[in-house]
């Protein structure tokens, strides 16, 4: 957790300050495991081998669930072989592969005899076997054949990594994000980004044109500026912190601010964003305690957050009171037990967004 904060206020700074330093990066020294999703529009992280997709397409011949060396089911994670002709795939699908749509092709549950494209990365292992057992990173159910699916990197010019083709992204009728929420930024936030673009023709020229019908926008990890704020900055910083506007799921809150810890941690009114979120908030004044919901539940000076039926978890620093409002840290939002909740958050020009989506509210 330690490095999550420390990374944080890292991040932070190079936001702030970009235009300013010239920061050097050393690969070795990054802890790709416990960075921070990438909040927009900051660099992505480094990588020693970027992924390279392929794909295949065939029917769903059979489905069966991954089963454990336990014999217990192994939850979000299913074995299926898909044919073509005289070629056949086993093809592994689990939480981390992300189904593309686009159009009538809304997602549905899965079924034999279905179309399927499968995309996985052709620069991982793979085992010698047959039938070839590939790693669904990205798929796409009954996807009309008129489409064509591109996963790729753009540059300033929207040429791809391999210099073959360039998109239209101005007139792109719908880009979003990985989980559905519309992307409203600057087309140049998109460059250097992974994204899904499907389109349906293209020009004949080289490099190749084409207007897509559709660009995802793939969430990934920050890299870590390697640079080592003096006490000026941090205050600088903290004070820019403290008097910017807080935009939450691109609505502006009114009357209370955020604030920066020493240690780089965003702290957040818990009030403000819980009910936003649909949670009722109530205030034990006798014990100093907060329940959020049905769920949450904390006492202010103390690094414990009980959710029920989970052990307490601490982020290394206690909710606080300032201002008479009480400020927790933002990866409590991140941990809370509701699905695959996402969150991110950045500073520019005197607000700092946050964007907080829970798949399920459970109040």
């Amino acid at each position: 957790m330690k490095s999550k904060k420390i990374l944080a206020s890292i991040i932070t700074f190079a936001l702030l300050a970009s235009t300013i330093f010239t920061f050097n990066v050393n690969a070795e020294d990054i802890d790709f495991d416990n960075i921070l999703p990438m909040p927009m529009p900051t660099v992505p992280a480094a990588s020693h081998d970027e992924p390279e997709y392929a794909y295949i397409e065939g029917t769903v011949k059979d489905i069966n669930d991954c089963v454990g060396a336990d014999g217990e089911i192994i939850e979000g994670k299913q074995i299926i072989s898909v044919v073509k002709d005289e070629s056949e795939w086993t093809v592994i699908i689990d939480i981390g592969t992300y189904f593309i749509t686009v159009g009538s092709t809304d997602r549905k549950a899965m079924s034999i005899g279905d179309s399927i494209r499968v995309f996985y990365n052709i620069k991982a292992p793979m085992l010698m076997i047959y039938p070839p057992q590939i790693k669904a990173e990205f798929a796409a159910l009954n996807l009309d054949e008129k489409y064509f699916i591109m996963i790729d990197r753009f540059d300033e010019n929207f040429l791809n990594s391999k210099n073959t083709f360039i998109i239209n992204v101005e007139d792109t009728p719908e880009i979003i994000f990985e989980d559905g929420i519309k992307f409203e930024g600057k087309s140049e936030d998109l460059t250097n980004r992974k994204l899904v673009v499907i389109y349906s023709a293209a020009t004949r020229s080289m490099p190749a044109k084409t207007t897509p019908e559709k660009i995802i926008v793939m969430y990934e990890k920050a890299v870590a500026p390697i640079y080592e704020l003096n006490e000026e900055e941090k205050e600088n910083i903290a004070l820019d912190f403290e008097s910017a506007d807080i935009i939450f799921n691109g609505t502006a809150i009114e009357s209370t601010k955020a604030f920066l810890t020493g240690d780089g941690v965003l702290m957040l009114p818990i009030r403000f964003i819980a009910e936003r979120l649909g949670f009722e908030v109530t205030w034990i004044s006798e014990t100093q305690t907060v329940k959020m919901g049905r769920s949450l539940e904390f006492r202010i000076g103390e690094d414990e957050y009980n959710f029920s039926g989970h052990d307490p978890m601490s982020f290394g620093i206690a909710p606080v009171i300032k201002d008479e409002r009480t400020y927790v840290p933002v990866d409590l939002f991140e941990s809370m037990p509701f699905g695959k909740v996402i969150v991110n958050y950045y500073y520019t020009e005197g607000e700092i967004h946050v964007d907080i989506h829970i798949p399920a509210i459970y109040g």
